[in-house]
């Protein structure tokens, strides 16, 4: 136990303990942990995207265009196939913690 204040005080030192505490704390609602989750991503992966695209435009570092049989590769071509696939792993329930493996079974099969 911390001695009184220490932990509650805003100058005390965030450790990878207390961040883990506050995490499970906050978000021991799964439905509230993939929202931040997707959120976060969604957000990350926006200001990435913004800023390889500007580095592009201005030649600045590795970046470069992206071509397939000389036809330019837009950046939303990757976004849209990244939504496609976190779209299917949710609708299959991937990394929800459930431990069951749910699969569509034909009207025929028995349960």
């Amino acid at each position: 136990m911390n001695p009184p204040g220490e932990a509650d005080s805003p100058d005390a030192p965030i450790s990878p303990h207390r961040v883990a505490h506050i995490y499970r704390l906050h978000f021991a609602d799964t439905r509230r942990e993939r929202l931040f989750l997707s959120s976060a991503g969604f957000f990350t992966a926006f200001a990435a995207t913004r800023g390889i695209t500007h580095a592009i435009r201005r030649g600045i570092g590795p970046f470069h265009d992206l071509g397939l049989g000389g036809r330019h590769l837009h950046h939303l071509v990757f976004g849209i196939a990244g939504l496609l696939g976190t779209g299917y792993l949710w609708l299959v329930e991937v990394g929800t913690g459930d431990g069951a493996i749910r699969r569509a079974r034909p009207p025929s099969s028995p349960p």
